[in-house]
C-alpha cells in the first residue's frame, strides 16, 4: 500500500468572533506604520516597531484585520466599530493564503490615528496598482529599518513637509511629491526617502518603482518611458527645483528599482546617453513584484548595505 503524503491544510482567515478589541498603545504604533507604508507584509511590523515578532503580537495584528475596533469621535464618544487593518483585494485573487499576510490601513484605522493625533497626509495615488504600492512600501520600510539599525535618523515625509523651510504651497498640496516644470510638464515621483547621518548630513532620495510596465526609451511624443522620467529629473536637478519645492539643499539622487538584473544594462546605457547628471541615478533589481509571479517580499535591508549600480560603478547608501 502506497504511503499517504501528509499535506499541510490550508487555513483560511480567522472569522470575526463578534468581540470588540480594546485599545492598546502598540495598536496605534502598528497603524502608524501601516499609514506611512500603505501595504506591508506582516514580517515588517516587528522590526519597524523595534520589538520581537511574538505569537501574541502576530495574533493581535491579525485580529486587528478581522475584529471591530472602537474609535472615538472628536468628543470622545465611540462612534465607529470596524477593523483597522485590511488585506488587499486585487492581489488576493492570486492566492488567498498569501495575502492574508499583507496589511493596509482602513478608513477606521485612519480615524483611530486621527483621534490619537497621529494621522498624517495620505500618499496613496488614485489608480495605483497594488503591486506598485507594495513595492514602494516594502522598499521604503526596508530602508527605514536599515537606516535606524545603522544609528542614523529616518525622516518621514511629514517631517520634511512640516519643516519651516518647506514652502506652504507644497506642504498643503494634494500631491506634494509632484513638481511642476517650467514648461508646465509635471514630474510625480513614486516616493521620497530622507535620513540624517551621525555627522548631521542629510541624504535625500527620490524613488521610482519600475515594474517593467514602461519602455526604457521614448517612442513618440505621448509615450511614457524611463527616458522621459530621466529627462524631467534632469530639469529638476539643473534648475534646483527641489530646493524651491521642498526647501532642501544638497544633491538628491534617484533610486530606480526594477524587476530583473537583465534590465539594468539597458537602463544604465540610456541614463549615460541622455542625462547631464548620470551619476545621480542608482539602480537595483528586485523580482518579487512581477504581476504574474509575484511573491511576498522579505526584508530588503540589503538595499541599504549592498551596492547599487550606476554609470560610474557601485554606490553604497550607508556611506
Amino acid at each position: 500500500m502506497a504511503e499517504k503524503i501528509k499535506r499541510r491544510a490550508r487555513v483560511g482567515p480567522p472569522q470575526p468572533s463578534g468581540k470588540v478589541l480594546k485599545r492598546q498603545d502598540r495598536d496605534i504604533e502598528t497603524c502608524a506604520e501601516a499609514q506611512e507604508f500603505p501595504l506591508l507584509p506582516g514580517r515588517f511590523f516587528a522590526p519597524l516597531l523595534d520589538i520581537k515578532e511574538t505569537t501574541k503580537y502576530r495574533k493581535r495584528r491579525n485580529w486587528m484585520k478581522h475584529e471591530p475596533y472602537p474609535v472615538p469621535d472628536k468628543n470622545g464618544v465611540i462612534s465607529r466599530r470596524a477593523p483597522v487593518l485590511f488585506a488587499p483585494d486585487l492581489i488576493k485573487t492570486r492566492d488567498e493564503w498569501r495575502t492574508e499576510n499583507i496589511f493596509g490601513l482602513t478608513d477606521t484605522g485612519y480615524r483611530l490615528l486621527k483621534s490619537e493625533g497621529r494621522a498624517h497626509r495620505q500618499y496613496v495615488t488614485d489608480g495605483e496598482h497594488e503591486l506598485h504600492r507594495l513595492m514602494r512600501s516594502t522598499v521604503g520600510a526596508s530602508l527605514k529599518i536599515a537606516v535606524r539599525k545603522h544609528g542614523w535618523t529616518w525622516i518621514t515625509k511629514d517631517q520634511l513637509l512640516d519643516h519651516p523651510k518647506c514652502p506652504p504651497e507644497t506642504a498643503k498640496a494634494k500631491s506634494p511629491l509632484m513638481l511642476t516644470l517650467p514648461d508646465k510638464r509635471r514630474l510625480e515621483m513614486d516616493d521620497l526617502y530622507r535620513w540624517q547621518t551621525t555627522e548631521r548630513i542629510y541624504k535625500t532620495y527620490f524613488f521610482e518603482a519600475n515594474r517593467s510596465t514602461e519602455d526604457t526609451w521614448t517612442y513618440g511624443k505621448k509615450h511614457s518611458s524611463l527616458e522621459e522620467k530621466v529627462r524631467r529629473y534632469d530639469i529638476v536637478f539643473d534648475q534646483l527645483l527641489y530646493e524651491a519645492h521642498f526647501g532642501i539643499k544638497g544633491k538628491p539622487m534617484v533610486l530606480f528599482v526594477t524587476l530583473y538584473e537583465s534590465e539594468i544594462p539597458a537602463m544604465l546605457e540610456m541614463v549615460n546617453a541622455v542625462s547631464r547628471f548620470p551619476d545621480r541615478y542608482l539602480l537595483r533589481a528586485k523580482p518579487y513584484f512581477d504581476s504574474k509571479t509575484w511573491k511576498v517580499p522579505p526584508l530588503m535591508t540589503d538595499l541599504f548595505t549592498d551596492p547599487w549600480q550606476s554609470v560610474k560603478g557601485p554606490v553604497f547608501l550607508n556611506r
